[in-house]
């Protein structure tokens, strides 16, 4: 038996955290049946142990035998908080017996059934266990479980009498339209990820953030979203009051860039917004700019693999003249290089509340002379602090004194206004 699970098996007082990848410990059950087999010690010894509170038991396929076996524990386990069964090819049999220990589980808050092959079997069993009473799972995966409109609408409806559960992950499922409009308004993280969810769904979830009063995060990233789909999204989000972030990530519709910036003329919570792979351009870009020098919320901006060029970072780089709210922006792998990184640098001259700034990855170079130009840009502007600069062949030495700028106490000290002397700016040894 593996050290670790000797430990829980002492019901180890210092154990209260167990990562069985980590800890390079496999388990799969297989055919086995016997006692002393490392599975059956661990999920036997969870029934006594009193100070586990964390077990993440991930990819070790022990199937539904070994689902069975663990749900038998659980019923008797009183301390667990946290429990990741991801890639374990539970199924909907082992969804069925795991789901029935879940519902009286005094403890349990953190769960992750993610790839398991559950289906729709397996959603209509976590669903009862979540119309359970006394289920205490705040934090639920069920992604990439093959789970349709029928187990959408399963979830759905025991979900309208829960009032534990905040952050749910149904990413990489197939619920389409008829199981997104099923789903209610009380969440406050959900993630519908490639859902093939169009734009009838777009609708639904337009509805349902006109009326919400908890929902903080939306991902809806890979989904046929078209035009009508994500101006009924920007229409909800000008009345919208709680949400914080949303993701329209890798959703080929140009138009979502211009809605988006319609809304963030309005909108005054919104906090992050990403748009990365969804052919805004420059015209989106511009648009956004444009929004961002009257919108006061927003501190998140990625825009990455966009096709964005000299004349959408120009206009980025104006905006960062005028706005002092934005923290993050990122413009990885977009089409300019050293001529875009000499507008940005003329704003960042300007800019003191940008933070971090993303440009690895441009589609054009920069090399030595952008290096350089980073480096005079750190002598003049107190805010960065992370700068991304991967694959732009920029010398290694200069890369080296860049990260080194970065993170200098003069410079930090002159940032905080704890002192007057500017940095310089050491020109690197260069091959």
């Amino acid at each position: 038996v593996p050290w670790p699970i000797k430990r829980v098996q002492s019901n180890d007082p210092t154990l209260t955290s167990l990562n069985l990848k980590q800890e390079n410990v496999h388990l799969t059950l297989g055919y086995s049946r016997v006692q002393d087999h490392p599975f059956h010690v661990l999920t036997s010894s969870l029934r006594t142990n009193t100070f586990l509170t964390c077990l993440k038991i991930s990819a070790h396929r022990f199937g539904a035998a070994g689902a069975l076996l663990l749900a038998q524990s659980l019923k008797m386990n009183t301390t667990l908080i946290e429990l990741d069964l991801c890639k374990n090819n539970i199924n909907s049999i082992g969804a069925a017996a795991l789901a029935e220990a879940f519902q009286s589980h005094p403890t349990l808050t953190r769960l992750d059934m993610s790839v398991n092959s559950l289906g729709d079997d397996g959603a209509v069993a976590m669903a009862r266990s979540l119309e359970s009473p006394t289920t205490q799972i705040a934090i639920l995966s069920l992604a990439s479980n093959n789970i349709s409109t029928t187990g959408a609408v399963a979830l759905g409806a025991a979900l309208r009498g829960n009032t534990t559960l905040h952050t749910l992950d149904l990413s990489n499922n197939n619920i389409r339209c008829r199981g997104t409009a099923a789903l209610d308004d009380k969440r406050v993280v959900l993630d519908l990820s490639s859902n093939s969810i169009g734009d009838d769904g777009a609708r639904a979830l337009a509805g349902t953030l006109t009326t919400t009063t908890t929902m903080k995060e939306l991902i809806l990233t890979r989904n046929p979203l078209g035009p009508e789909g994500v101006l009924s999204l920007a229409d909800a989000l000008k009345v919208n009051a709680t949400l914080t972030v949303i993701d329209l990530s890798r959703i080929a519709c140009p138009f979502i860039a211009t809605a988006m910036a319609i809304a963030l003329g309005i909108n005054t919570t919104l906090e992050t917004l990403i748009i990365q792979n969804s052919e805004v351009g420059d015209g989106g870009a511009v648009a956004l700019a444009g929004a961002l020098k009257v919108n006061t919320s927003l501190l998140k901006l990625c825009l990455g693999a966009n096709n964005i060029g000299l004349a959408g970072v120009t206009a980025l780089a104006e905006m960062l003249r005028e706005n002092m709210v934005l923290a993050e922006l990122s413009l990885s792998n977009n089409n300019f290089g050293l001529d875009g990184l000499h507008v940005l640098a003329d704003a960042l001259k300007v800019n003191q509340t940008l933070t971090s700034l993303s440009l690895s990855n441009l589609q054009r170079h920069i090399d030595l002379a952008g290096g350089l130009l980073v480096l005079d840009i750190l002598t003049v502007n107190r805010a960065l602090r992370e700068l991304g600069l991967h694959n732009l062949g920029v010398p290694y030495d200069v890369e080296t004194a860049i990260a080194k700028s970065l993170v200098d106490p003069v410079r930090a000290a002159w940032a905080s206004g704890e002192a007057d002397t500017k940095p310089t700016r050491e020109i690197p040894l260069l091959p």
